[in-house]
């Protein structure tokens, strides 16, 4: 998992070099060196010493290059376009391939491996399943899709590609909080890295890069 998270995060520095070569966005030397941080960052927060590439992970990759692409159009169309209609175009779509790909699938949609599947109709109304819809339907993916939106109409594409590398510190965080999960000394210099790259890509200009 730890591979899969780093190779996923991966969205994040790829948005500005990829925002180059399809789009000939231009990015400053802060920017480069902060994206770079937070790469090193992500690296070890997620992986640290463990990571071995497995067949997956190169669907992982498609996946994290998807991400990125999705970040780039949303900053172009959401300039032309209003905010909630934008995202009421994504959130159906999103709708749209997760329904074909549950009905395509030869694996039950609601089962945990070694245990019997469930039926959609028990699955869906069970509680703590109608809970995780709502969680993750109304936090993770409306108002997810909402918030990257309207922040694209405001912030260039690499910057909220910065602030998504701020996730696995939050996910950290989280499992410290609930799991009593603690963090390493590699994770702790991974995160330190992380927020130095958000803060030489936001300020390099100004005070790393200044001209004598």
């Amino acid at each position: 998992m730890s591979n899969a998270g780093f190779i996923t995060g991966l969205a994040s520095p790829l948005v500005p070099v990829l925002g180059f070569l399809l789009f000939r966005k231009k990015i400053s030397r802060s920017v480069c060196v902060g994206v770079l941080f937070a790469t090193i960052g992500l690296y070890l927060l997620t992986v640290g010493d463990k990571l071995v590439f497995n067949q997956g992970d190169s669907l992982v990759l498609i996946c994290a290059f998807a991400f990125a692409i999705h970040m780039l159009l949303t900053g172009r169309f959401v300039s032309a376009m209003p905010v909630i209609p934008l995202t009421i175009i994504q959130l159906l779509a999103v709708g749209i391939y997760s329904g074909i790909s549950a009905f395509v699938s030869s694996e039950p949609a609601f089962y945990l491996a070694g245990n019997t599947p469930l039926s959609w109709y028990d699955s869906v109304f069970s509680p703590i399943v109608l809970s995780a819809i709502l969680v993750a339907g109304i936090l993770g993916t409306a108002y997810a899709y909402w918030a990257q939106s309207a922040c694209q109409k405001i912030l260039p594409d690499y910057k909220v590609a910065l602030i998504f590398t701020l996730e696995p510190i939050f996910a950290c965080l989280t499992a410290a909080i609930f799991l009593n999960e603690t963090l390493g000394i590699i994770g702790l210099i991974g995160a330190v890295s992380i927020l130095l790259g958000m803060l030489i890509a936001e300020t390099g200009n100004k005070f790393f890069f200044r001209s004598a």
